[in-house]
């Protein structure tokens, strides 16, 4: 090791280390909170894959009724992404089809895009 300013400071990391071993992924993987971690691993997923994922997580959350109609308003952004990967503002140009609707309709289909927006790892703060 070196002297830098009277602090010790080794002049390589130790060999053997485990941080060697670990690739790029997984030193993220490591590094990053839970939010970051999901948005990493859905990144390499397609929009079918995500949304089935999602919609797994609803079935066991939501009353038989409520994933319906969860599920029908998340169909058609499904439909709306076609394969561009979800973002704040896909989700906001898919809201704004529906402005004419009533406040409640709105604020129901707003909450309805921003869980799965928050699911995804997309800030969605609307």
């Amino acid at each position: 090791s070196r002297r830098k300013s009277g602090v010790r400071v080794p002049s390589a990391p130790p060999s053997g280390s485990n941080i060697e071993n670990l690739s790029v992924r997984e030193l993220l993987e490591v590094l990053v909170d839970d939010k970051a971690k999901r948005r990493l691993s859905n990144r390499s997923k397609t929009n079918s894959q995500l949304f089935t994922g999602y919609y797994d997580l609803l079935k066991v959350k939501l009353t038989p009724d409520q994933f319906q109609q969860y599920r029908r308003l998340l169909n058609l952004f499904h439909t709306f992404l076609g394969e561009f990967p979800p973002s704040e503002g896909l989700g906001l140009e898919f809201l704004a089809q529906y402005a004419a609707r009533s406040r409640a309709t709105m604020v129901r289909y707003t909450g309805i895009i921003r869980g799965f927006m928050e699911w995804y790892g997309e800030n969605f703060d609307h």
